[in-house]
């Protein structure tokens, strides 16, 4: 007979949930040095080069702010989808798919190289990003379609999508391996 049932909890104690944390963050630490020992490295070492190159100057912070201000974006889209009971999985599409929209809109009005762009721009790859989160949500609602199978099917598409794009129409002229597109220019980006 077991003595023991799997509960969701009633209280939450904000202090046995930083103590979570801070045991998730210990053996993370513990399991991520024995591999550096096994590997003959030195974990406190590497551990400051990580710490170092991630936040230890101003180059550093703008370059590790620079790639995870994409991420957070979605884990925050995420987050509002489970908020509401549903799944998504298709956030690396609808990622892809704004960037799409950002890149086409700059190209719909004509490539310019002035500041007044970036708005059309935001407002383009948000209107795409949101469109494609909507395919799945669409689905759902009308064939009661499983959300989870269709946005995952959906990062397969704009994945294809962007190859596409940036290997045919949207191509630049100089002989980059691999192919990508024109660049953005300076004055247009969000640095």
């Amino acid at each position: 007979m077991n003595k023991y049932i799997l509960s969701k909890k009633t209280v939450v104690n904000d202090l046995a949930t930083f103590y979570s944390f801070l045991i998730g963050l210990f053996i993370a630490f513990f399991i991520g040095s024995l591999i550096l020992l096994i590997q003959d490295q030195n974990p406190a070492n590497v551990f400051s080069l990580m710490l170092k190159l991630s936040v230890g100057s101003i180059n550093s912070l703008s370059s590790s702010l620079n790639k995870a201000i994409p991420l957070i974006l979605a884990g925050l889209g995420i987050s509002i989808m489970n908020s509401v009971k549903l799944w998504n999985i298709g956030a690396e599409g609808q990622f892809a798919f704004g960037g799409i929209g950002a890149f086409g809109s700059w190209l719909l009005i004509g490539s310019p190289d002035s500041i007044w762009a970036i708005p059309v721009l935001l407002l383009g790859g948000i209107f795409s990003g949101i469109v494609w989160a909507s395919i799945p949500a669409l689905l759902r609602t009308k064939t009661n379609t499983n959300e989870l199978l269709t946005s995952l099917m959906l990062v397969y598409i704009a994945g294809q999508t962007l190859f596409f794009l940036s290997n045919g129409p949207w191509e630049t002229n100089f002989n980059y391996s691999p192919p990508q597109t024109d660049s953005l220019p300076a004055n247009v980006l969000l640095k």
